[in-house]
């Protein structure tokens, strides 16, 4: 008899009451979303399809410059990145081809997969830096990728520019991929701009685009922070 099996012959019926009270929380729980985000940003919220690749765009012609990063997957029975390798693997390389317009190549160091409890990943809520920082894979000399299920708040990702980190999340309202190449361009000293939405540093939009302007900026910190001695000319 399977384990399955045999947690089934010993099920014992939820009481109603209980049944009722979950069935209130988890409406409530809906509510909040939509009331929070509306109903276009509540369903807006899903993981991107592998489907889904990015077209090499038009590079500068400039020497790549390699950017390092090092993935934490963030794994916990309530919240956890569900994220595959392979699923990894695919983020990075869509990601790699938005930002190839400024010839800034991505290098995947490695993936590490943190299991944490409930309670230690709430911890990352109250303060993301220690969280991060606390994990003995953690690597400075790159840019650390830190998968989680949800961030909160609605946000898609984020960068902690101080401990050269990100954060992206599985659920998304954009192409996660391009999240995770808008975050790295925020660790390039890019912010973000308004009025045009088919730029990449533009906030909540699967914009692309990097201007000359920014192009340069992000190599000479990419330059600076990774050491390559090759600038843009």
């Amino acid at each position: 008899m399977s384990d399955k099996q045999h947690f089934d012959d010993e099920y014992e019926p939820t009481p109603l009451a209980v049944r009722v009270a979950r069935g209130l929380i988890a409406a409530l729980a809906i509510g909040g979303m939509l009331w929070l985000f509306g109903f276009d940003g509540f369903f807006r919220f899903q993981r991107t399809s592998p489907a889904v690749t990015q077209q090499l765009p038009q590079a500068t012609d400039a020497p790549s410059i390699s950017i390092p990063l090092n993935v934490l997957v963030v794994r916990s029975p309530e919240g956890g990145s569900e994220r595959s390798v392979a699923d990894i693997m695919r983020l990075v390389d869509n990601a790699d081809r938005v930002l190839r317009q400024a010839q800034l190549s991505l290098n995947l160091i490695a993936i590490h997969e943190e299991e944490v409890s409930p309670a230690h990943l709430a911890s990352y809520y109250d303060n993301p830096y220690g969280f991060i920082t606390g994990f003995t894979t953690f690597d400075p000399a790159t840019i650390n990728v830190v998968l989680i299920e949800t961030i909160g708040g609605g946000i898609n990702g984020i960068s902690y520019g101080e401990v050269s980190a990100v954060a992206v999340a599985d659920f998304t309202s954009v192409f996660d991929f391009r999240v995770l190449a808008h975050e790295i361009g925020h660790q390039l000293s890019l912010g973000h701009v308004a009025g045009d939405q088919s730029r990449l540093m533009f906030r909540g939009a699967n914009g692309f685009d990097l201007t000359n302007d920014e192009i340069r900026q992000a190599r000479i910190v990419a330059t600076q922070r990774f050491g390559d001695k090759q600038l843009t000319q």
